[in-house]
C-alpha cells in the first residue's frame, strides 16, 4: 500500500506546483456557500482529473474522504466553486504530506471495512452518488 500513496500523490505534485503550503483546515467555510454559483467551468476536463486523483488518493487518506467524495458528485457539471474547493484541498494535502494510513509490504495485517454512508440527507442532491 506504500506504493500506492508514493504513486497516487506523485500524480498530483503537477496539480500542486504552484501551491503554498500553508494551510491545516481542509473544509473552508465557503465550501457550502458557494455551491449555488452558476459559473460553469469552461473545460471541466482538469476538473475530472484531479478529483479522480484525489479518488484514488482517498484509500491512504481518510481525512479527505468526506470532501473528495462529496467534489465527486458534481463531475458532470462542475462549477468555479467547485474547482476553488479543490485548490483548498491540494493545498491542505500540500501543507499535510505526512498525515494518511502508511502499510509496511511485508506486514501481516490484513484490514476488512465496511462503510454504510447515508447521502439521502445530502442537502444537494437528496441521493446516493450511485444511481
Amino acid at each position: 500500500m506504500v506504493g500506492v500513496a508514493v504513486h497516487a500523490m506523485a500524480q498530483l505534485v503537477p496539480a500542486m506546483r504552484l501551491i503554498p503550503a500553508s494551510i491545516h483546515n481542509l473544509l473552508p467555510k465557503s465550501l457550502f456557500s458557494g455551491m449555488l454559483q452558476a459559473d460553469k467551468l469552461q473545460n471541466p476536463n482538469p476538473y475530472r482529473r484531479i478529483i479522480g486523483k484525489l479518488l484514488y488518493l482517498t484509500n491512504t487518506r481518510p481525512d479527505i474522504t468526506f470532501v473528495v467524495q462529496l467534489l465527486s458528485q458534481f463531475v458532470q457539471e462542475p462549477i468555479v466553486h467547485h474547482q476553488q474547493v479543490v485548490q483548498h484541498v491540494l493545498h491542505y494535502i500540500k501543507a499535510n504530506l505526512v498525515h494518511g494510513l502508511f502499510f509496511n509490504s511485508e506486514s501481516k495485517v490484513h484490514i476488512k471495512v465496511f462503510s454504510d454512508s447515508d447521502w439521502a440527507s445530502s442537502p444537494d442532491t437528496r441521493c446516493s452518488i450511485i444511481m
